[in-house]
């Protein structure tokens, strides 16, 4: 993860917040924790849930540039150089716009996320006696 987008991330990215090891270790841990990735070793392999989120979001959510970008924004805002609720409309109207660009998901982007459960068997009928 430490070179994760680094032809895309500009090079002060890493002074801005955005692959430094305390993020990676916390991303890296929500990733685990959520079922997204499993660790084997030293590698992140992506689940099939977690491969199926990527495929389905719009490429700007899925770009470090983006991070970058926000994690800058919010040191600013901590300095007292940016304001907070420009910051907040922005990711409100980008989200409102990327809900209302979406079409709903078709039943095979739904199948990419059902859960594999095992069938353990068939439950027989249930038969109600009355004394």
């Amino acid at each position: 993860m430490e070179r994760a987008g680094n032809a895309d991330t500009d090079p002060d990215a890493e002074r801005r917040g955005l692959g430094t090891p305390a993020t990676r270790a916390a991303v890296i841990e929500k990733l685990v924790k959520s079922g997204f990735v499993e660790r084997k070793g030293k590698q992140l392999i992506p689940t099939p849930h977690g491969a199926a989120l990527i495929s389905v979001l719009p490429d700007m959510l899925t770009s470090p540039q983006l991070t970058a970008e926000w994690e800058n924004r919010l040191r600013q805002i901590a300095k007292g150089a940016a304001d907070a609720g420009k910051f907040i409309a922005g990711i409100k109207a980008m989200a409102r716009g990327l809900v209302e660009a979406r079409p709903a998901p078709s039943d095979s982007d739904k199948a990419r996320f059902r859960e594999e459960k095992p069938s353990i068997g068939k439950c027989p009928p249930v038969r109600l006696s009355r004394p």
